[in-house]
């Protein structure tokens, strides 16, 4: 029956076994031979809605839902077809259930001073991800007749009275304090009139402190309750997270040929995930721990981490955009130019990868670029390598008897006609899992993919383990990032169940002589390295990485420690720190130079007299270790506006800024401060 339908309940008072008094009552919501519900539910559950407010308007597309108050009481809003309403109440005292059929907009709202509880039985069981039900408004609709009402309630109970009173007069002294973590944020609270004057403002990073400087907004940094040790404690706990799919409390059933497929998920990429969340969570902890009896107005996301921590707050959501959290590979960015002008492009994971695989299908066939199983000699192979960038180390290997092999998922390996030059003259194949593979390994994929999706979703929803294993002083950050995780594991299981395969059918194809990686983070390296462990890998230092003994604890980016092979380093001073610092043998150690740069000391460079040009490379503000809070940046400002305002005052001097080409939020910020200078 699809038809909108109050049905009354029946009611029958108990009595006590013993003398018969009254002792209750019992209400019949459903029994299976009642024709009142004839599609018979396949879900039962009790949902609750807080005094005055109101949950919905929203639509089911399937399914059949029955509603009646167990406790307290509400009002069922419906609207019909033609755009009529109806309202309907209910209460455990006057029992009745009411029938929402599909299609059919509903929402309702608590008119006691109670938390209302209501039974609702459907024919149609929630799964994840079903997008069975979507939210609507009611516009039209006059919602404050109820609140008003509501209110008339509360206020008919005299002690009520005096404890609203009590609240009023609390409230007064209630101290208001306003977070402004972006800019929408920012443009939220500058459109609206809020009384600044009874608002404490704070600015969660430099880009807002700046807009409230210029607006000349009194404001509090929040990054300044923050010590030394809280950065340092932050940074340890993102890193102590790394291996959180070990971990007993996680079930075993996500391995995959012998490989966790929770554990391909790039590190790297974990890293940024978490560090701006629990930079946030140790942020807005601190701060909040030194004030008591306050109303915060933030933003949705912010709101949710405090709600981690404190259950207590009193808190006003402003704006209703969703955070977007900082995975590094779901979106790409770069430029390029075009008649002198750089043009950015930013494309998602997908769009990418497409690109990229038709750029590499389209062009390695052309030029012969593909690596063929009839030549089964002794092969070098590459991970993740930009052919470019190590012009002298293959030229060398070109003159050996070898393969040059280049396994490229992530970045490409043919990116301009210079690649393609450089791979033709040295012979170098690319390996990709679209001319690799079967046909039969490839229609494998789907159907592996749909058992291993119907496991991450179980395991998500069973997440106990979870909420422990992910805890930082006695609170657990795991509602914050579950959702991510989530996206970012159903987003990828594919490609990581195809890069098993795929790595696994070149370890049994090729005759590996030795595999090459710049790191141990990325999904590709470590798939690579897991599966052939019995293959001599060289480990190569790709970035300057000199640390010292005093900021050894940054020092995780290379994983040199666990790397079981050789090691290939820049110099003796990576070497020396290594041995002593990190206990790595010295038998693991080869100090090769960077083959990276030697092609510059081959290059003959005519020095002018007339000038002198001065390369300025600028520290790097990047969030990942921590430290990356307001007052860096205002330090950092201060010594680049006065650096360039120096060089610019001396004749014959000229300067040029190197800038991280990964780090685009601080390039930017470099810019304008050149900019502001000239």
């Amino acid at each position: 029956m699809d038809k909108i339908q109050e049905i009354k309940l029946e009611k029958y008072e108990t009595k006590d076994i013993h003398d018969a008094h009254i002792n209750g009552s019992l209400n019949v919501i459903w029994r299976d031979w009642d024709n009142a519900i004839l599609n018979h539910p396949k879900m039962v559950y009790v949902t609750s809605v807080n005094p005055q407010e109101i949950k919905g308007p929203h639509i089911h597309l399937k399914r059949h839902s029955y509603f009646t108050c167990i406790h307290g009481e509400v009002i069922f809003i419906i609207q019909e077809n033609n755009g009529n309403y109806i309202e309907i109440k209910s209460n455990s005292e006057n029992p009745n259930l009411i029938h929402i059929p599909p299609n059919i907009a509903t929402a309702h709202i608590n008119i006691s001073k109670d938390i209302s509880k209501i039974l609702v039985l459907a024919d149609v069981a929630w799964r994840p991800n079903d997008h069975e039900m979507k939210n609507i408004t009611f516009n039209d609709y006059d919602w404050n007749k109820w609140k008003w009402l509501s209110l008339f309630l509360i206020l008919s109970n005299f002690f009520t009275i005096i404890f609203i009173m009590i609240i009023l007069i609390n409230k007064e002294l209630t101290q208001k304090i306003l977070f402004l973590e972006n800019v929408q944020d920012f443009e939220i609270f500058n459109n609206n009139s809020f009384d600044t004057d009874n608002i404490d403002v704070f600015s969660f990073n430099i880009e807002i402190h700046n807009l409230c400087e210029s607006k000349k907004i009194n404001h509090k940094i929040a990054e300044d309750f923050l010590d030394k040790d809280d950065h340092d404690k932050i940074y340890k706990y993102v890193t102590s997270f790394y291996n959180w799919h070990e971990h007993d409390s996680i079930p075993k059933d996500l391995e995959f040929e012998g490989i966790n497929l929770l554990s391909l998920f790039d590190t790297a990429e974990l890293h940024h995930l978490l560090i701006r969340e629990i930079y946030l969570f140790i942020t807005l902890k601190r701060l909040l721990e030194n004030f008591s009896n306050v109303e915060i107005l933030a933003n949705s996301h912010l709101l949710k981490i405090i709600k981690c921590f404190s259950d207590n707050t009193k808190s006003i959501v402003i704006g209703d955009s969703k955070h977007i959290f900082s995975v590094p590979f779901q979106q790409y960015s770069f430029s390029f130019s075009f008649l002198g002008i750089n043009i950015p492009i930013k494309l998602s994971r997908n769009s990418y990868r497409k690109i990229k695989n038709f750029v590499e299908s389209t062009l390695g066939r052309i030029f012969d670029l593909w690596f063929s199983e009839k030549k089964l000699k002794k092969s070098v192979l590459f991970l993740e390598f930009n052919p470019e960038q190590y012009t002298d180390l293959f030229n060398h290997l070109s003159k050996t008897k070898k393969n040059i092999v280049l396994l490229n998922t992530r970045r490409p390996a043919i990116w301009n006609f210079n690649s393609i030059k450089l791979l033709k003259k040295f012979n170098c194949k690319i390996i990709t899992p679209k001319y690799f593979l079967s046909k039969f390994e490839k229609n494998s994929i789907s159907k592996i993919l749909k058992q291993y999706d119907k496991k991450i979703e179980n395991l998500w929803i069973h997440d106990e383990a979870f909420f422990n294993l992910f805890t930082i002083e006695n609170y657990s950050i795991w509602p914050i990032i579950k959702d991510t995780l989530l996206q970012v594991y159903k987003e990828r299981l594919q490609d990581y169940i195809e890069l098993i395969i795929f790595c696994r059918k070149i370890s049994k194809k090729l005759d590996l002589s030795c595999m090459i990686s710049l790191n141990v983070f990325g999904e590709t390296e470590k798939t690579m390295l897991k599966i052939n462990d019995k293959i001599p890998s060289i480990l190569l230092e790709h970035g300057f990485t000199n640390y010292v003994p005093e900021l050894s604890l940054f020092d995780i980016s290379n994983m040199y420690p666990l790397f079981k092979d050789k090691i290939a380093l820049w110099g003796d001073i990576q070497k020396d720190y290594l041995v002593k610092q990190k206990n790595i043998s010295n038998e693991k150690i080869l100090s090769v130079g960077s083959p990276r740069h030697d092609v510059f000391f081959n290059k003959n460079i005519e020095i002018k007299n007339e000038s002198i040009t001065i390369l300025i490379i600028p520290g790097q503000l990047d969030e990942s270790n921590a430290i990356y809070d307001t007052r860096l940046f205002l330090k950092y400002e201060m010594l680049l506006k006065k650096l360039f305002s120096v060089l610019k005052s001396i004749p014959n001097i000229s300067y040029l800024v190197k800038l991280h080409p990964s780090l685009q939020k601080n390039n930017l910020y470099v810019k304008n401060i050149q900019d502001y200078i000239e």
